[in-house]
């Protein structure tokens, strides 16, 4: 067997656990033999519209049984998925879709208005398919239709360690979006590899929060659990008291969310009847754990929030896991098959405690960014993949993220990382939540603003806050300028926004 087959790691688990739930998604359930069987008919009907390996076929989705399905069926035939966010606009559709050259777009009927809204520029695609309608407009083609004549058996190709299974573009936040793309090594690895880092099992139950088209969602609440035989739970949209009780009546065993997400699970008492006991490993990605959330957390659901680090192109390349310290405010160790390095602008390796940037080197790792040879050769150092993310390790191998290399501050020639002024401030009693940026400064270059979200019925003033943060902070990283606010700007996958912090502060100026 191909070390590196994706389609082999996740039939074998099928053949295995063939009666066993292998998927629930809201009221519905799919057995390991029913998933096999729908992915076998959509596989077989992608063949019949001339899809072969190496094609893309895109997805507008929101999380929905059609989005996994679609997802199983490209890996089995060797095309290529693109799942693209939501929460995208018209034009950034086009340029994704243009870009990756799809034949295929699948689009939930909620999204139609906005893929509609650019077809003419879409000249590359061939058909559109829409889920979720009884009836389209003309030039559209209903999901049904893909699947109505299905084969006994849709033959797999025998695809080679480095073809591509996945574009996952970036949320192009500074540029155009760019295509991560994840091969049959990078993805069967990735999956593999997180299995032995946190132990997943088969009779593991793992309701992910996530959007399946992101990597988290796509590779740790999906690919993972599927290729040892666990049993997946997901919904269509995020709702904390519905996660409650799909944990307690399905014994849900391993949670997965964003830091914003499990904050709303902890905002209200557990309901009466409840049982959360079940859950063992609960990881949050996306965005840094606060002490506050991870105590919180504990509190009510009585298990402890894990941090790890990753991005697009290669997730977790650390992580806190059972087994070791759950050292809190740590990214934790790194992942299994990961190796990583701490680096100088030079490129030379740093001393323990100092701060670097992060290189990794793994088979989980990105095989580069699509049709962009020049920017995947500036992403690699000698072999190892350069991620932009800062960070120091401790004597006992435990690192520690200090912040992306385009967000750090500069006053005066020093660097500040928001991440530390944001844990001095946020450990006041009154604070709920604070951001950190640095805003330009005619003597400084920058220097150091906070944007803070007091807690209801709690008082704090300006003056309270610096003097409570220069007990742990030297005086140049206290910040000069605060701002209350009542919601921080966040981007498509939940991160804090600092760029629109800085964009709002100058607008105010």
């Amino acid at each position: 067997m191909n070390r590196f087959s994706l389609v082999d790691l996740l039939s074998e688990a099928g053949e295995r656990h063939r009666d066993r739930v292998a998927l629930r998604f809201d009221d519905r359930v799919w057995t390991y033999q029913e998933l096999s069987n729908v992915t076998n008919s959509i596989a077989a009907g992608l063949i019949q519209q001339g899809i072969q390996p190496g094609d893309r076929v895109a997805f507008l989705l929101t999380n929905c049984p059609e989005l996994i399905f679609l997802n199983l069926a490209c890996i089995q035939i060797g095309a290529i998925a693109v799942p693209m966010n939501v929460r995208l606009k018209g034009v950034e559709l086009a340029y994704i879709l243009n870009h990756c050259r799809a034949r295929l777009v699948f689009v939930h009927q909620d999204l139609l208005t906005n893929l509609d809204s650019v077809r003419c520029e879409l000249t590359l695609v061939e058909s559109f398919f829409v889920v979720g309608a009884t009836n389209v407009m003309e030039g559209y083609q209903l999901f049904g239709e893909l699947t109505q004549t299905t084969p006994a058996v849709v033959p797999s190709p025998n695809l080679p360690d480095d073809a591509a299974i996945a574009i996952l573009y970036t949320s192009g936040t500074t540029a155009r979006p760019k295509g991560v793309t994840h091969t049959n090594r990078s993805l069967t690895s990735t999956a593999a590899n997180y299995v032995a880092t946190i132990g997943l099992k088969s009779d593991d139950i793992v309701f992910g929060m996530l959007s399946m088209s992101h990597i988290f969602g796509y590779t740790l609440q999906l690919l993972s659990p599927l290729s040892v035989g666990a049993t997946v739970v997901a919904s269509h949209q995020f709702d904390a008291n519905r996660v409650i009780d799909v944990i307690s009546r399905q014994r849900v065993t391993h949670l997965f969310g964003l830091p914003v997400m499990f904050d709303a699970l902890t905002r209200q008492p557990l309901p009466t009847g409840i049982d959360v006991r079940s859950l063992r490993y609960c990881l949050a990605g996306g965005d840094a754990v606060s002490q506050r959330l991870n105590a919180t957390v504990y509190s009510v659901l009585g298990a402890e929030l894990y941090e790890g680090c990753g991005m697009t192109e290669v997730i977790p390349y650390t992580l806190n896991r059972p087994g070791i310290e759950n050292r809190i405010g740590s990214i934790g160790k790194p992942s299994n098959g990961m190796s990583l390095r701490l680096v100088d602008d030079q490129g030379q390796d740093v001393s323990e405690g100092e701060v670097g940037e992060i290189l990794v080197r793994g088979e989980g790792v990105t095989a580069g960014y699509w049709q962009d040879p020049a920017v995947t050769e500036a992403s690699f150092l000698d072999g190892w993949f350069r991620t932009g993310d800062l960070g120091r390790r401790d004597k006992d191998g435990y690192y520690w993220f200090v912040g992306r290399s385009k967000e750090i501050i500069i006053r005066g020639g020093s660097n500040i990382s928001p991440l530390e002024v944001e844990g001095a401030i946020a450990r006041h009693p009154a604070v709920y939540e604070v951001a950190v940026a640095g805003i330009p400064d005619t003597t400084y270059g920058e220097i150091v603003a906070a944007f803070v979200i007091l807690k209801p019925d709690q008082a704090a003033t300006e003056s309270d806050l610096r003097q409570f943060a220069a007990q742990n902070i030297a005086d140049y990283k206290l910040p000069e300028r605060f701002t209350f606010l009542a919601e921080l700007p966040r981007g498509l996958t939940g991160k804090i926004q600092r760029k629109a912090l800085r964009d709002m502060f100058t607008r105010a100026s």
